[in-house]
């Protein structure tokens, strides 16, 4: 009999040095390049705060999921964490 995964897995340890999938959601590349991409986005929603603060905050939401195994929401949910910040840090 054939095992089945759940939808939108993929095989791979889900280790730090497993840079191309994992356990659950979106393989690590994906990831990175909505990561890249939300900054871009972000850094022309909020012209008034600098790039590399944007960047900063953007990355420091992204690293707060760190070790969480389902990985499906991580873009949307930095979004929206960094979306925050943005809008209540002095300008």
């Amino acid at each position: 009999m054939e095992s089945k995964q759940p939808c939108g897995v993929h095989r791979g340890s889900g280790t730090a040095l497993d840079h191309e999938a994992r356990p659950w959601g979106m393989a690590a590349n994906d990831e990175d390049q909505q990561i890249k991409e939300l900054v871009r986005r972000l850094t022309t929603k909020f012209p008034a705060v600098g790039a590399g603060t944007v960047a900063d905050i953007v990355h420091d939401a992204h690293r707060s999921f760190d070790g969480r195994p389902v990985r499906d929401f991580v873009p949307l949910l930095v979004e929206r964490m960094a979306a925050r910040r943005l809008t209540t840090a002095p300008q």
